[in-house]
């Protein structure tokens, strides 16, 4: 599961134009530094990148939904 979750993390983070070595936590934080600095508005989160968190748990999702494909039968509970 673990390894599932830092894979997920890395594709995360290279989707938003960092390489797989940057944390995802530390990601966010600078966008919104730099959103933070250029806007006066009110920074909505949906224009940030997802929280290790959010990712963690959507990559497992990811998993169990390619595992029930292919026929593999997971407990829905633990991955989820």
């Amino acid at each position: 599961m673990e390894e599932i979750a830092e894979n997920g993390e890395s594709i995360a983070s290279m989707l938003y134009g960092a390489n797989e070595t940057i944390n995802l936590g530390s990601m966010r934080y600078t966008i919104f530094c730099k959103k933070l600095a250029t806007n006066n508005k009110y920074i909505l989160p949906e224009v940030l990148p997802p929280s290790s968190d959010a990712t963690k748990w959507h990559s497992l999702r990811v998993y169990h939904q390619v595992q029930t494909w292919k026929e593999l039968d997971l407990n829905a509970e633990e991955w989820g």
